[in-house]
């Protein structure tokens, strides 16, 4: 394991464009998953919103919000979203 992570869904999390979200959510070896930054669904379960599975990941509002109520570090912030149809430019 990397480290302790969040994910930045910036309110994509329920939608198919945070398919890198959705697949740390579910599970991940690399990261522990701490928390999502994702203003639309803030105060929720990540797993909840991704498949109706409560994972004990919380959704929080903004990033400062969870640097000001977390009780674990974070080593990474991940970008959970991609592009429509997944390229790049």
């Amino acid at each position: 394991m990397e480290g302790n992570a969040i994910i930045i869904t910036q309110g994509y999390l329920d939608t198919p464009r945070a398919k890198t979200a959705h697949g740390l959510i579910r599970d991940t070896s690399k990261y522990k998953i701490l928390a999502v930054v994702d203003h639309l669904h803030a105060g929720k379960d990540a797993g909840e919103v991704v498949d109706g599975k409560g994972r004990g990941i919380p959704v929080f509002e903004n990033l400062q919000t969870f640097l000001n109520t977390s009780a674990e570090e974070a080593q990474f912030c991940l970008g959970g979203c991609s592009r429509k149809g997944g390229t790049h430019s």
